[in-house]
Parts: C-alpha cells; structure tokens; sequence
C-alpha cells in the first residue's frame, strides 16, 4: 500500500495539531494515535460533541478502556493500541518526533511504519524532518512537509519572578517533582494569598483534566496559579499566560542534569495559548543568572533527529527461541541476545528493553506459556525498582494466575481512606465501617495515587486476559473511587482565609461525588461475595499484599539512604539522647527516691557499650600504625559507631525475618519452595549438551579424534 505521508511541523502553539485532526473529520474512517490517555480523552470527546453536525462518532481505545460506540468508523487511541490491520482513510499520530524516544519511540516507530491509511498526518517538532524523508523514501511513500509558525509570540522576560508573593493571575510555576510542587503551592496559598492548582506526572489523568479545567476557569473557579511539573509540556491545552521556571535542572533517575534546549522550549512554550485569553506568552525564571540559559534554549537551533527507536514483537521472539539453540533459553535471556545480536540498519536504534528484562525475570520462576510470560513481560509497571508497588503487584498477580487461574483486585489493598479498616471496642463488637473521606496528608494523598496506579495495572490485564482478571468493573469503581478522593484533597488549603471563602467558590467540590463512588463499590463489592468472591474467600491469603508506602517508593528508598550516613546517624543519635534525658528528668521529678530510672540504666548501659567500641578501634588502630595516636578522620566519634552498628544488625535481622515470613507465606498457600528450581537444571543440562557438542566439533575439526581413534585401533591389534 502507497500512502501519501503529510509532515506537519512547527513550535508548540502553531495550530499544526489541530490542521490534523480537521482533515481526520472529513474522512469517511480514521485514527487518531496519542502519546498520552489524557489527549485521546480530548479527541474522543470533541468529535463526538460534533460541533459542526458531520454526524460523527468515535471510540476509544486505551491501555485500561474502550469506549466502543456502535457504528463508529472513527478511533482515538493511545499510540501502543493503534491497529496496524485494520485499513482507514486518514491517520494522525501525535507527538510523532517521540519515535526518537529511547523508552517509548518503539510504539511511534510501528505505527509510522504500518499504519495501513491512504493519508498519514504527523505532528510534532521540525527536528524529525530528515529521519521521516529517509523512511519515507525507503518505503517508497509520498512525502509533503506542512511548516507551522506560532500563533502568538513568546518571549523570555527580561526580569525574574523573585519572589512568590509577587506571583500574578495565569502564571504557572514549574518545579520538576512532586514534592517541590506541593511545597509550591503551600508558598502560593498561604504567602500570596492565591488558590493555586496542581499538575505532575503521578496525578491521575482525571484529576489532571479537573485541574486544568479549574485553572483554565479561574475567573469563575477561583483558582488563579498553577503550579506543575513537566507534565503540561505535552496533553494539556492551558490558559498560562507567564511560565515561571523555578529551576532549570530536573533528576532524571540517575542525576541531576539541565534542561535540554528542547524540553525548555515546550514548556515555555504553553504560555500564550492561542485563543485562550492571552495576547502573547513570556516566559522566565526565579534567578537571574538563570535567565540567560533560559534565553539561550528557548533560541537554541533545532537539532535533527537521526535514528528512531524498534523493539522486538512476540512473534520474533518466539521464531527466536525455536532455533536449535536457544530451545531451553529464558524469555529474559531471550530478551538480552536478541538485543546483542540484532542488525538494524543506521537510521534505527534497538531499544535497550531493561524494563521488559527486569519484569520478564520477576516472574521466570512461574510455569507460564511464552504468550503469558510476554504479557507480564510488558506489562506498563517499574519493575525495575524492586522497592515499588509495581514488582511486587506484578509477581503476586503472576502467582494468583498460575496457581488459581483467576486474579482478583483486592490484592490491591485498599487505602484506609475509604473506611476499610474495621475497629474493635472492648466488647468484641465491630464499629461501623467509616465514611470514605478526603487525603488529609501529602502522605495519604500519596498511597491514593499508588493505589490508582495500581488498579491501572489490574485494568491493563483485565483488558487482555478477562477470564483471568474477570473483576473489571470492580476495579474500575475503585479507581473512580480514588480519583474522587484525590480531587478532594487537592482542594484543601493551608491558608485560613481560602478555607472561609472556598465554598463561595464555583470550584469548590463537596464529597457526593466520593461517596456516590463508594456506594457503586459497595454494591459490586456485594455481588461478587453473592458469586463466592467476597473479600472472606480468600484460600491463599494474598488478599491485600500489595500495599503503599506514604510518599511512594522512591520516599522510603531516600529515607532508607539517608539514615545510613553518618551526619543523619549522628543527628539522630543526638535527638534521641535529648529525647531520653527529658524522659529521666521527668521521672526523677516523679520518683525522686528512685537513684535511677529504667531509661538512664539502657543509656549508660549504651554508652559504656559505645565507650568499649571505641576504645577496641582506637586500639587496632595503634597497632597496625605502630602509635597510639589515631586521627579524628581514621575513628568515628564515640557515641556514632554503636548507633550505627546497632542499626545494621535491626536492619538485617528485619530483613532476614521477612525473608523467612515470605516464604512461610508461599508454602502456605501451596507453592513449591522454589520454582526456579526445575527451570535451572533444565539451563544446566541444555548448557553442559552444548558445550560437549561445541568440544566434540572442535576435535573432529582438529583431527584429534580421529587420530585418537586410529592409534587406540593400532593398539588393541
């Protein structure tokens, strides 16, 4: 099929996106391919409004939903759920210059290559003309190139914010994590005086739609600032009319680096949206020495794309495996030689595939089919942080689908907040299940963004495994459930005077929506106890493992790291001796004929234990060094090496104890001690064939066998 590519390119806000999607209307079937749920949501939704009475219908498709409208010829779906079989008149892939993209480009890279659509209509940045001209030339496609300019100009300021109380009406403050922009909007609220609405990358997709909504409202909705990540550089269509760039250096995961020239230039960029009340969008920083570098990405040249990102399919990984010698290999280890060993030619790039590895050896140990080993294999978690919700939702779903054949939600523990937790009175009675309420804490409001990934996840295998994860509906009420919650909580402010005047606000949302919510869980929640999978029926107790950490993974791993180093240890040993002085001083008070209290006896008893440490180091030190004298940067002070020792040895003792409690657990409900154990000695044996046989070619090659044959012969005569 000879499609006819049409390359629309510009700056962000040039209106090139939406020449796109005009031409997508008038066509009689087509596809609208998105980077993100939130811009599939848009597109579904505006040609289904059908303004202009074309008489159109759309559906959509994502990773955890199809809205499927009968008759519809018209799709808007994420780009990883484009269907490259089905044949259409037009289709738009978003955001194309993303097929560059080291962790998702893959998915762009297929469906510019096999969308079968007679016009196919690309947007994004001008830096991926050459690469679409060399792959359209290769694929023996037209070519035309649509250059965009923005619709209103954008220009660096020439003086910074320099403080938050001077924050004005549209401005949106950028920080690069979450917690910065929590604290960013405290500063706001309770400083300048304003309501300020948030945006970042762990926010629900609802949640961020009501917050733009809200924003974009502000005459009305009384919400004046927003405060966001990098998360509005793509998906959102705002009101901004100044960014304010907080700092110009994000963690990317590994370290702390400056912004590319490109990622300034679209978020910058959404200040001044065409249409959208403002005549023209500046952009600038808190410091001024940051200006410059601010000044010199926005008008840094473009600079091209050269390669785009391909990954290998199931289908190529199963003809992998059946070669005669990769029988016995792992879908993990598959994974890895395939990468090694695969041919590309120069315009592409083979993705590195570590998530897919990582995911892939979690749940190895299983008997699963190679189909079902890809299917958790790619499943949209981070199972490379072991730490995480994701690995270990992953691996219990993986257990609950090989032993029992069907996975149920409430793995998921559900967040306190929506009154599961049942208490006890003295008299053995249960009291009544609590009304679901609002997060009150940046660390609740934390566990109720995990668990909405979480049932993401369950949704995901619901969608391609229903007999297997039959609970779909119930999952997707629980994360409505949480959605709803969340939303109440972004509302809450820290300033005095905004909680007084927010219920006079257009914006100001009460808890019908949460408890409507909580009612359709409860009565789905009621039908499957009717059905015999109530939350009682539970054989292999894996009800409610899955749990959260307030503040994610990432909070607890930090806190982990930082209780290790010296000046925390130090710093905590210091308080925690203050803590037991004042403890001893309140009970000498009480008990004044009591020589000495509990708590000084364990604090003498500790520092005579510290004292003996240290005088056993300051002694090996002597020795090796031939002096008594040791330096200060050679011994730790007196009062740290006992803290410090104490706390590996609790910390190891914790871990082996949950080690031995997680395998009590698996042999409990049924599972082998260790299911690697078959699968290992089946690599040995195909290892130990191999290497014979790769020894046994060399000989014969050599001659040695022959040779040795001819002489045994010659002796034996």
């Amino acid at each position: 099929m000879r499609r006819s590519i049409h390359l629309h390119v510009g700056p962000t806000n040039s209106g090139k996106t939406h020449a796109a999607v005009q031409r997508l209307k008038r066509a009689d079937s087509g596809v609208y391919c998105s980077p993100l749920r939130l811009l599939a949501w848009e597109v579904a939704e505006g040609l289904n409004a059908d303004p202009e009475g074309l008489g159109l219908t759309c559906d959509l498709v994502t990773g955890q939903e199809r809205k499927v409208i009968e008759g519809s010829r018209h799709v808007a779906c994420t780009v990883e759920m484009a269907d490259v079989r089905k044949p259409i008149d037009v289709a738009v892939i978003d955001e194309a210059h993303l097929l560059g993209d080291p962790a998702r480009g893959y998915a762009f890279t297929r469906a510019v290559l096999g969308l079968p659509a007679a016009e196919l209509h690309l947007c994004g940045d001008p830096a991926m003309v050459p690469l679409i001209e060399t792959i359209a030339s290769e694929l023996g496609d037209s070519l035309v190139v649509h250059r965009y300019e923005r619709l209103q100009p954008l220009r660096v300021l020439s003086e910074p914010l320099r403080r938050v109380e001077d924050v004005k009406p549209g401005d949106c403050l950028v920080a690069f994590s979450r917690k910065a922009v929590h604290r960013l909007k405290k500063d706001v609220e309770t400083q300048a005086g304003r309501r300020a609405c948030v945006i970042y990358g762990s926010l629900p997709p609802e949640a961020r739609a009501r917050q733009a909504e809200l924003f974009n409202d502000r005459a009305n909705s009384g919400y004046d600032v927003l405060i966001a990540s990098d998360a509005i550089g793509m998906g959102l269509n705002l009101s901004i009319k100044r960014v304010v760039f907080t700092t110009l250096k994000k963690y990317d995961g590994s370290h702390l680096r400056a912004l590319a020239p490109p990622e300034a230039k679209q978020i910058a960029g959404r200040a001044g949206r065409f249409g959208m009340g403002a005549s023209e969008g500046g952009a600038t920083t808190m410091r001024r020495d940051e200006l410059r570098s601010l000044r010199d990405a926005v008008n840094a040249p473009v600079v091209d794309l050269t390669k785009a990102s391909v990954a290998p399919t199931l289908d190529q990984i199963a003809l992998f495996l059946e070669a005669d010698l990769n029988k016995n290999v792992s879908l993990a280890d598959a994974l890895v030689l395939f990468k090694r060993d695969a041919v590309v030619p120069k315009h592409y790039f083979a993705r590195s595939c570590d998530d897919m590895i990582a995911a892939a050896r979690l749940v190895q140990h299983l008997p699963l089919t190679l189909e079902d080993h890809w299917m958790f294999a790619v499943a949209p978690c981070s199972a490379e942080d072991l730490q995480g919700f994701g690995s270990k939702a992953l691996v219990t779903f993986a257990e609950a689908f090989c032993k029992r054949g069907r996975v149920s939600v409430r793995i998921v523990q559900h967040p306190f907040l929506f009154g599961e937790n049942e208490t006890k009175t003295k008299t053995k009675k249960p009291k009544p299940k609590p009304k679901p309420r609002a997060p009150r804490t940046q660390g609740e409001l934390s566990v109720l963004e995990q668990a909405h990934a979480a049932y993401d996840l369950y949704l995901w295998f619901s969608l391609r495994c229903p007999a297997a994860f039959p609970e779909h509906d119930y999952a997707q009420a629980l994360r409505k459930q949480c959605a709803a919650a969340i939303e109440l909580g972004l509302q809450r402010t820290t300033s005095a005077k905004l909680r007084r005047d927010a219920k006079r606000l257009a914006g100001y949302v009460d808890d019908a929506r949460l408890t409507n919510a909580a009612k359709e869980t409860a009565r789905l929640e009621a039908e499957l106890a009717l059905l015999g999978f109530g939350a009682a029926d539970d054989p292999d107790g894996v009800y409610g493992t899955v749990t959260f950490a307030p503040g994610g993974p990432g909070v607890v791993a930090q806190a982990a790291r930082a209780k290790k180093t010296p000046e925390r240890a130090e710093r905590t040993s210091r308080e925690a001796r203050k803590k037991k002085r004042a403890r001893e001083d309140k009970e000498k008070t009480s008990s004044p004929g009591k020589r000495f209290s509990q708590s000084e006896k364990a604090r003498r008893a500790n520092a005579r234990g510290a004292s003996s440490a240290t005088r056993a180091a300051g002694q090996s030190g002597s020795d090796a060094s031939g002096s008594s004298l040791v330096s200060d940067a050679e011994s730790a002070p007196p009062l740290l090496a006992f803290p410090l020792a104490a706390a590996e040895r609790a910390e190891r003792a914790e871990i082996a104890a949950a080690k031995r409690t997680a395998a009590l657990a698996r042999v409990a409900r049924g599972y082998d001690a260790d299911f690697a154990a078959p699968l290992v000695s089946r690599r040995v044996a195909a290892e130990t064939l191999r290497r014979e046989a790769l020894l046994g070619s060399i000989a014969r090659l050599a001659g040695i066998g022959e040779k040795g044959n001819e002489e045994e012969s010659r002796g034996t005569t």
